[in-house]
């Protein structure tokens, strides 16, 4: 009798505690609507529409070992770039304003994470959205230089980069998310 009623007490802890996940769950679901409402969600341009057009296809790469697509939209054709190699490790990197004599616009999700030797990093005049987690992960980052065309930076883009500092020009969007995200930031003139 002693072993059925410990299987009983083992049941009804564990409905419990299945219960008490399911509430948190919940909770967890309403906080995030609340605090992220679908108006208030960063506006990160098309990019969402772009990588589900080229999820089937296969990037390009240049000779520097950066990975891209081409891609047309009512703007005109631009590219995107969506990775670098994995035998390409560099301290610095100068992202290109064009590639084939094509503007270089994006700078997709998760490009540059985790790239522990990178130290320094450029981006050019032409550039307007740094994706999600774009350089998280970057523990040697120390400085980047964002121009003032750069109007999307996707959240956590700079996460566990604690030596960095944002290069940015007053009132930019680089400046904002550098202030709101409690990041070192140096003003350009």
């Amino acid at each position: 009798m002693n072993s059925k009623l410990k299987t009983k007490k083992i049941l009804i802890l564990f409905s419990v505690l299945f219960t008490s996940l399911i509430i948190v769950s919940i909770i967890c679901a309403v906080v995030m609507a609340i605090a992220y409402p679908k108006d208030k969600m960063p506006d990160m341009g098309n990019l969402n529409d772009v990588k589900s057009d080229l999820n089937e296809s296969k990037p390009l790469e240049t000779d520097e070992g950066y990975l891209y697509f081409e891609v047309n939209d009512d703007t005109g054709k631009f590219i995107v770039i969506v990775g670098f190699s994995v035998y390409k490790s560099p301290d610095k990197l100068n992202i290109p304003k064009e590639i084939d004599g094509i503007p270089v616009r994006v700078i997709s999700d998760s490009v540059f994470t985790d790239q522990q030797n990178l130290t320094e990093v450029n981006i050019p005049e032409n550039i307007q959205t740094i994706g999600f987690y774009c350089f998280a992960g970057d523990s040697n980052l120390n400085k980047i230089t964002i121009p003032k065309s750069v109007t999307n930076i996707g959240d956590n883009a700079f996460m566990k980069c604690k030596k960095v500092t944002i290069y940015c020009y007053k009132d930019s969007a680089a400046h904002k998310y550098a202030v709101d995200n409690k990041i070192k930031f140096k003003l350009l003139d």
